[in-house]
């Protein structure tokens, strides 16, 4: 189980150097002087931040703990042959954790130890840089808490320091000690596409993790983005200043390979539209996958016949509702809320709206809208919205499957997946259900491209995004997408742009 004592523990973590020179060590006192006053960087160097998940700590009785990815004490205050920060970690172990037994908290005291001697970098103030990490800290039980499942983890780092930097998706506590190959790059990160496959990662099982699973425990949070290399290996094929987009995680500055899915491609700049039209119209986790979704995987709905999408005010949704709309079909979105659904109908101009969040069951919505059924759905949320479109599908009809947000909190990747109950009408009424994958059809992105890009310029598809600001936004960002407050493409811009 993931503790309340989190966000209290990364503080405390940090703050600990000063209590150990000359503040109450009592645990109340811990607790106030760290949340009051947290440590100070040394002068000369910059602050390294990341966000991490949760280490499974051995001996500790299958319980979470906090496990700063990187040293959680400057190098004048490690515990290594340090009584008073010895003394001072036990008090706050004990303070933190009353759960834990005294072989528990001793293996935990032990650990703070070992990690404390991780030795920071010394940087040199006219080649430093600031570093923030969004990391995992444990994996999230059900819906994604962003201040108990990420924390923001501080440490000091130069430009050239970075240059030893392991890969992201390092499980190692530290993540650090290894020589960064020659064919990496440092990408200074600018901007980030918010996307829900990233708390489907966070679970164990997930399929498109790291090697079968879901990224280590430990590991920087994965995210697509774009930013400027400031470093490069002789062997990367790549120079300073150039522009590259890819799995840069959310950190603002990534060590990564070149090429490949989870490393940096070159930047395509589009004529007309600004840079992060690339995370969004043109992204592979939003305009691609809509654009796939709608003309690729089944028959695309035609001017004739009712299409439907649900969570349509959100970024695939938005997209895949207008294109859907440029074909000819009668659209109706499905959306939470009487702001969003008049987002649908007055900006998107879709012909109809269903408000999941009325009073009124979505079904007699439906019924009202679409009183001779469906015969396209695209369906972002699964679970009772899948029910409801299939006990009203058309004959001949078509289902795309392309997520199920309802699901990702806690029920993907657990065997615990709601519906689909009327899957039978499928075979009562000739219907088809397809899933897809985006990446299953890369051979269409370049035509698939070229067609968003003229559909752009022509105005039959508005852009719309929610950007958040510094890095320190991101995990309250990831949160938005489940529960609710945005419309449009979800960024989160780190760093202004080179």
């Amino acid at each position: 189980m993931r503790p309340d004592t989190a966000l209290l523990a990364a503080q405390l973590s940090l703050a600990l150097p000063q209590l150990i020179e000359g503040a109450s060590t009592s645990p109340a006192a811990l607790q106030a002087t760290a949340l009051a006053a947290p440590a100070q960087a040394p002068a000369t160097a910059m602050p390294v931040q990341q966000y991490t998940v949760a280490t499974l700590m051995p001996g500790l009785g299958g319980q979470y703990v906090l496990a700063p990815a990187l040293s959680p004490f400057y190098p004048s205050a490690t515990t290594a042959g340090n009584t008073a920060a010895t003394a001072a970690l036990q008090q706050y172990i004990a303070a933190a954790y009353p759960t834990l037994d005294a072989t528990q908290q001793a293996a935990l005291v032990q650990y703070y130890s070992q990690v404390s001697q991780v030795q920071t970098a010394q940087a040199l103030s006219s080649s430093s840089a600031e570093l923030n990490v969004p990391l995992t800290m444990w994996r999230p039980e059900g819906v994604y808490d962003p201040a108990l499942d990420t924390t923001l983890v501080t440490e000091q780092v130069s430009l050239e320091e970075m240059k030893s930097l392991v890969d992201p998706n390092c499980t190692r506590p530290g993540g650090r000690g290894t020589d960064c190959p020659e064919d990496k790059v440092i990408v200074k990160v600018e901007m980030l596409s918010v996307d829900a496959f990233i708390r489907t990662m966070m679970d164990e099982e997930a399929y498109h993790g790291v090697d079968g699973m879901g990224i280590p425990v430990g590991a920087v949070v994965p995210a697509i983005g774009y930013g400027t290399i400031v470093a490069a290996g002789s062997q990367s094929g790549k120079s300073v200043g150039q522009k590259v987009l890819g799995s840069v995680g959310a950190q603002t500055y990534a060590t990564v390979p070149v090429g490949g899915m989870r490393g940096v491609h070159p930047f395509m700049k589009i004529p007309l539209h600004r840079p992060e039209a690339m995370l969004n119209l043109f992204g592979l986790t939003t305009g691609l996958t809509a654009y796939m979704g709608i003309f690729k995987v089944l028959s695309a709905p035609a001017s004739h016949e009712t299409c439907v999408v649900s969570a349509a005010a959100g970024a695939v949704g938005c997209l895949a509702a207008q294109l859907a709309k440029s074909n000819g079909a009668r659209v109706i979105g499905i959306a939470g809320g009487a702001e969003k659904c008049k987002f649908l109908k007055d900006t998107l101009q879709l012909d109809g709206a269903v408000d999941y969040k009325s009073e009124i069951p979505m079904d007699k919505q439906l019924d009202e809208i679409a009183p001779d059924g469906v015969d396209f759905f695209f369906d972002n949320v699964g679970g009772q919205t899948l029910d409801v479109i299939l006990d009203r599908i058309r004959a001949g009809g078509r289902v795309v499957i392309c997520g199920a947000v309802s699901q990702y909190s806690g029920n993907l990747n657990k065997g615990k997946v709601e519906g689909p109950r009327n899957y039978l009408k499928l075979a009562e009424r000739g219907a088809t259900m397809k899933g897809f994958n985006v990446m299953q059809y890369m051979s269409s992105v370049p035509g698939a491209m070229c067609q968003l890009a003229w559909l752009h310029y022509r105005g039959y598809l508005r852009i719309h995004e929610d950007i958040q600001e510094g890095i320190e936004a991101f995990p309250n960002a990831l949160q938005k997408l489940f529960i609710g407050g945005h419309t449009g493409k979800m960024l989160c811009r780190v760093a202004s742009e080179t």
